[in-house]
């Protein structure tokens, strides 16, 4: 395998030479301007693209916000993801946030339950007894 010349580098994507163009602060500068913060566990990793590379990952001017997660502020451009109420999640944290929300609506239906089981029988203590026993 070929050794990289001082001023060369390996396309991440295309696995192609070239020699850098810019000074890796110009770079990291402009990679926040089109994609935001970069997370911290990704600082220590950096990846380097040809400029061709890099125009088939750089979103549209104007619509760069709409993909960062409400949550965890993950660049979910050409990922899946999910938006919601104008509200934009990365896979991850959506899915958590739907499995607190369902788990949130079947505490407040199983409440409901035995608020309702409580008025026939008369018993609260009773009413969950029943409730645990036809699985309601």
């Amino acid at each position: 395998m070929n050794k990289l010349k001082e001023n060369e580098y390996r396309c991440s994507m295309c696995g192609g030479l070239f020699r850098f163009g810019w000074s890796d602060e110009k770079a990291r500068k402009e990679a926040e301007e089109n994609f935001g913060k970069p997370v911290d566990k990704w600082k220590d990793t950096p990846v380097l693209v040809c400029d061709n590379c890099y125009k088939k990952i750089l979103p549209k001017k104007g619509t760069e916000p709409q993909w960062l997660c409400l949550v965890c502020n993950k660049n979910t451009y050409g990922e899946a993801s999910t938006s919601e109420e104008k509200k934009h999640y990365c896979s991850d944290c959506y899915w958590k946030k739907e499995s607190k929300r369902q788990q949130k609506k079947m505490r407040i239906k199983r409440l409901n339950n035995i608020e309702r089981v409580a008025k026939i029988v008369g018993n609260k203590k009773l009413a969950i007894k029943v409730i645990k026993a036809i699985n309601l």
